[in-house]
């Protein structure tokens, strides 16, 4: 006996941990809600482009954004009346491509996006090498080049690496007053060309971005520019205005990587704009159409028709019932009548709701009582009285369901969710236990058999435990763990304590 113990601690273990491990994966990874009134911050972006046609045949192409940190890409749509909409995907970004073979005037297209404030689902592409995002080169005359080199010289003395270099350009590019060199610079190139400018000279592998700062009820919002500098294997963002490091709180990189946001071949005066709005959805709901949209839950039971999953979803909650009654019984010492006639009686109860529920059980195993106590006096077999006491169950129900919906109760014609065997052979065994030992043990089991229920139908119609027993399948393993830990318990139980409240001095 002592020798299984390990093993046994090992197995309850083992379903504790691979519970718990199943249902930090789902929230921390797949962003799956632990309560089920979470809310979930989402952008919804529009980008209006306007162009005027001027050649008859037009395609506009515009770069699009991706999952990134922060921010995860939810839906998308393209609205193009007449125009052919395509989404062309390469290793590095995507672009929306707009075709038409004849238009004239100007022309409206929209790309619509609802973007995720979290960081939970990863669908990264593949980071853009330093190679893929070379800069196209500048015309730099030599007095420029010269300015360029003598502030490089001075950036290299006090810097130890690509990011260093870049903290000193910017600080002398951004300082008040410039220098005159600075002076002559600004006067050639705007902030953003000018850094990657400084970082070519200096070797470093830069590439320029465009950033949307996300803010609530802007409309006609505009990208700015940025710049990436790639060290430490990843890509690390500057403000070339500011010189501030780091992405701001708030802002969206809008297609790191692509050369250009928006080309327009056969019309001019082309514009991009954005509207942003915010709006916070049920987080359960958004994270599911996601995951979904993904792939990422191949296994989801959401996937089944409706009909299996109104099954599944009263069939998880039975666990959480018989937990309560192995505490119930073995630690707590009530006596119910069976050992998980309260489990299904606390079922019924969800369809019935509580003080209905517990009036329709009274009322037909009252009456149970009554006609079994008739049919024991004319001394039938048990198997004909086991098959009677079910024919008068269904009567009853049958009766009672009439009733109530004549006197006009909503949830008390709900008596059909009563397990009906069960019913029966609580009626049966009611009444061998009157016969043997008596009313008061009956009223005994039958009160600790409706506590038992009523305390399971508390927790399994909670919604959190309901949210949780659906969406975290990890839950099933720990309660397992947790009944086979109760019925290792040997020890008294709490209604057994009674027999010694004389050594308190109590009486």
């Amino acid at each position: 006996m002592s020798s299984s113990r390990p093993v046994f601690l090992f197995i309850v273990l083992a379903l504790f941990i691979g519970g718990m491990a199943q249902i930090l994966h789902r929230h921390y990874t797949l962003g799956v809600p632990l309560i089920p009134s979470a809310q979930r911050d989402v952008w919804f972006i529009d980008a209006n482009i306007e162009f005027d046609s001027i050649t008859g045949s037009v395609t506009a192409s515009l770069a699009l954004p991706e999952t990134q940190t922060g921010y995860t890409m939810m839906r998308e749509d393209l609205i193009s009346p007449g125009f052919g909409v395509s989404v062309i995907s390469t290793p590095n970004h995507r672009r929306a491509e707009w075709t038409i073979a004849e238009v004239r005037g100007p022309q409206k297209l929209y790309y619509k996006v609802q973007i995720a404030a979290d960081n939970h689902i990863v669908s990264l592409p593949a980071p853009t090498s330093p190679q893929d995002s070379a800069n196209p080169p500048l015309f730099i005359d030599d007095a420029l080049q010269q300015a360029i080199n003598q502030i490089v010289i001075e950036a290299t003395k006090k810097s130890a690496g690509p990011l260093s270099f870049t903290r000193q350009i910017l600080k002398i590019l951004t300082s008040d007053p410039p220098e005159q060199n600075v002076e002559l610079l600004r006067t050639s190139f705007d902030p953003t060309d000018l850094l990657i400018t400084f970082l070519t000279q200096g070797g470093i592998s830069s590439r320029h971005v465009h950033g949307l700062e996300l803010e609530d009820g802007r409309r006609r919002q505009r990208l700015k520019d940025y710049v990436q500098v790639y060290a430490d294997e990843k890509w690390h963002l500057f403000d070339p205005r500011s010189g501030q490091e780091g992405r701001p709180e708030n802002l969206l990189i809008w297609a790191p990587g692509a050369q250009s946001i928006l080309d327009v071949i056969g019309g001019r005066n082309s514009t991009l704009t954005f509207s942003i709005l915010l709006q916070e959805e049920n987080a359960l709901k958004s994270v599911l159409t996601q995951l979904d949209d993904l792939g990422q839950d191949r296994f989801s039971i959401y996937r089944l028709p409706l009909e299996d999953q109104a099954l599944l979803k009263g069939m998880f909650l039975i666990p959480i019932g018989a937990l309560v009654i192995v505490f119930m019984r073995v630690l707590v010492g009530i006596r119910t009548s069976g050992t998980f006639m309260p489990v299904l009686l606390a079922v019924a109860f969800i369809q019935t709701e509580l003080i209905p529920g517990l009036i329709s059980f009274v009322l037909i195993v009252g009456t149970g009582l009554f006609v079994r106590s008739y049919l024991s006096r004319i001394n039938l077999l048990l198997v004909p009285r086991i098959s009677a006491t079910i024919i008068v169950v269904i009567g009853l129900t049958i009766l009672f369901t009439l009733v109530s919906e004549q006197m006009g109760f909503q949830n008390v014609h709900n008596f059909a969710f009563f397990p009906l065997i069960i019913m029966s052979w609580t009626i049966e065994r009611m009444s061998i236990l009157w016969e043997e030992d008596g009313p008061k043990e009956v009223l005994i089991q039958g009160l600790g058999s409706l506590g038992a229920a009523s305390l399971a139908y508390t927790l399994m119609a909670t919604p959190v435990i309901r949210h949780l027993s659906f969406n975290f399948l990890g839950l099933q393993p720990i309660l397992l763990s947790l009944i086979l830990l109760m019925g290792q318990y040997t020890g008294y139980r709490l209604t057994e304590l009674r027999r010694f409240r004389f050594l308190t001095g109590n009486k």
